[in-house]
C-alpha cells in the first residue's frame, strides 16, 4: 500500500474510487456468504426467465421498432425539406432568368420599333 500512496493513488479522486471499489467488493462478499440471498436471486432469475422475458423482449423490440421508425421519419422529413429548398432556389433562379430575358426582348423590341419608325 505504501507504493500506491507514494504514486499518488491515495489522492482525492483515487481514494474515493478505491473506497467505492472496496465497498462494492464487500457487498459482493456479503451476498456470496449470505445464505438466503443467492437462493432468492436464483428464484428471481428463474421467474424472470419463465414469466417476464418474452414480454420484455416483445416490448423492447416494439420500442426499438418505434425508435427506428421515428429516425426514418426524421430522415425523410429532412430529405423532403432539403428538396423543397433546392426546388425553391431553382425556381427563383429560373424566374430571374426569364425576367432578364423578357427585359432584353423588350429592349430589343423598343430598338426595333424606333428603327422602323425612323425608316418610315
Amino acid at each position: 500500500m505504501r507504493a500506491a500512496l507514494d504514486e499518488g493513488v491515495g489522492c482525492f479522486p483515487y481514494g474515493i474510487l478505491l473506497d467505492k471499489t472496496f465497498g462494492f467488493l464487500k457487498q459482493i462478499e456479503d451476498m456470496i456468504n449470505s445464505g438466503k440471498q443467492p437462493f432468492l436471486a436464483k428464484r428471481a432469475s428463474m421467474h424472470y426467465k419463465d414469466n417476464l422475458e418474452g414480454i420484455m423482449e416483445e416490448r423492447l423490440g416494439e420500442s426499438a421498432r418505434l425508435k427506428a421508425a421515428h429516425k426514418l421519419i426524421r430522415l425523410d422529413s429532412f430529405l423532403v425539406e432539403t428538396s423543397v429548398q433546392k426546388m425553391e432556389k431553382d425556381n427563383a433562379k429560373t424566374r430571374d432568368d426569364i425576367m432578364w430575358e423578357m427585359e432584353q426582348l423588350q429592349q430589343s423590341n423598343e430598338k426595333g420599333s424606333r428603327f422602323l419608325n425612323d425608316l418610315c
